[in-house]
């Protein structure tokens, strides 16, 4: 029901969430569909990588998502990438 964001794919039987990563803590699922991220609308004014890219590890951040046909908020708390 919505034109612009960024869909959580699996392909195949892969889990596209890593277990315990910051996605995965904040609860979200393959098949939602990140709408916004902090103040950016994505589509609209930006898209996920320069969204999340505005911010640090340690930040907490507002994200709203699509799961099916609501509408939900979370929260989540970026970290630096696995080296």
């Amino acid at each position: 029901s919505v034109k612009q964001g960024a869909f959580i794919y699996a392909a195949g039987s892969s889990n596209p969430i890593a277990a315990g990563g910051p996605a995965d803590k904040a609860g979200l699922k393959a098949g939602d569909i990140i709408t916004k991220v902090g103040d950016i609308t994505l589509g609209q004014t930006g898209n996920l990588s320069s969204a999340i890219g505005a911010y640090r590890p340690g930040d907490k951040v507002p994200l709203t998502y699509l799961r099916g046909n609501e509408t939900k908020a979370t929260e989540v708390t970026f970290t630096a990438y696995a080296q």
